[in-house]
């Protein structure tokens, strides 16, 4: 699969599947590769689903138990979100289980990212040498650490959660420091 928008399209990636349906529960595996190495698996099961209606409420309401490993470029993931006015490219590693159900997730693991680099073009925001590590605990993840240089000599940092207590509609929380840093270089306008 991948994703091709106005600005950015993602790479290939391929997803091999193999899901198991029954009426008391869901259970399978997913293999990521992309150009034939391994970046990730998903594997997990929703157990114990309601006997009556509609497949997708009962499948929310079922227990859930899953895992994820990835270990790839964050372009592969980041430009399937469909956000496009930020790109975010270099190595991340996710390690990650979710248990509770699919309306109520409970998450545990740990998120790196190694020199990243996040470009914003209409703003003309470029941060480089971009080391990001966060948490995942219960509904929350949370940045311990983002550091990042810009353009001329300046450097970011930060920390922050996002509670993802609400998937519709998960609330942020982010803190940044800027020392020096340019964050704006477009059409005529800068800010640092």
């Amino acid at each position: 699969f991948n994703r091709s928008g106005l600005v950015l399209s993602s790479r290939p990636v391929d997803a091999l599947a193999v899901l198991d349906l029954t009426e008391s529960g869901l259970s399978g595996g997913v293999v990521l590769q992309e150009e034939g190495q391994r970046i990730g698996s998903v594997r997990g099961s929703i157990t114990g689903l309601p006997r009556q209606g509609l497949l997708v409420t009962r499948l929310e309401q079922g227990r859930l138990n899953a895992q994820l490993d990835y270990d790839g470029l964050a372009q592969a993931l980041w430009r399937l979100t469909g956000i496009e006015t930020i790109d975010l490219t270099g190595a991340i590693g996710v390690d990650a289980s979710i248990r509770g159900s699919l309306n109520r997730p409970r998450l545990a693991g740990a998120i790196e990212g190694r020199g990243l680099q996040l470009s914003a073009p209409m703003s003309g925001t470029e941060i480089s040498d971009l080391e990001a590590s966060a948490r995942l605990t219960g509904t929350m993840l949370r940045l311990t650490r983002l550091a990042g240089k810009t353009a001329g000599g300046g450097s970011i940092t930060g920390s922050g959660t996002v509670d993802f207590g609400n998937l519709r509609a998960p609330s942020f929380d982010i803190k940044a420091s800027a020392k020096r840093a340019q964050l704006i270089n477009a059409a005529g306008l800068r800010a640092a």
